[in-house]
């Protein structure tokens, strides 16, 4: 928990590994907290050398536990891969948890100005596209789950020229 409120954490962007390391802690802790009820898959290539925005991927995590394993009396399972392609690096949560409507999805990233629910993944949303041009993108279906994705370039990042 302390690694949260490293400093490093304040940067525009961080190593993934940093990152990584934050979200097993993270994970370690609500696996003691949730025991069987919650089950993490990794799909992580050993070497990957990416920056990623600090507590990008840990937000998304946050939000499938959240909205899964606290949903759910038969717990979720909650999957996190990562692509290391030639040009890019795709990021991927996905859970089995309830999932949400169209209309709860469509008002996730774009809420009124009443609504204080999903500022996690708005702020992630929004830092993304300042950095990289593009933000997240998720899927969800009532029921059955929540994939949330985002990529990084490996070429500069915006604003940085």
């Amino acid at each position: 928990m302390q690694r949260s409120f490293n400093s490093r954490n304040l940067e525009r962007v961080v190593p993934l590994k940093h990152e990584l390391e934050l979200l097993h802690s993270y994970l370690y802790i609500e696996k003691e907290r949730f025991g069987d009820r919650l089950k993490v898959v990794w799909d992580i290539p050993d070497c990957i050398s990416v920056e990623v925005p600090p507590l990008s991927i840990q937000t998304i995590v946050e939000n499938a536990v959240r909205h899964g394993v606290m949903a759910r009396s038969s717990g979720v399972t909650i999957w996190i891969w990562i692509a290391d392609e030639a040009n890019y690096t795709t990021i991927t949560v996905m859970d089995n948890g309830m999932g949400m409507s169209e209309e709860k999805l469509s008002q996730l990233l774009y809420p009124s100005s009443k609504q204080v629910k999903g500022a996690g993944l708005i702020s992630t949303d929004r830092r993304l596209k300042q950095i990289y041009g593009y933000g997240l993108y998720i899927s969800s279906e009532l029921g059955q789950g929540t994939t949330v994705t985002f990529t990084i370039p490996k070429t500069a990042v915006k604003g940085a020229e």
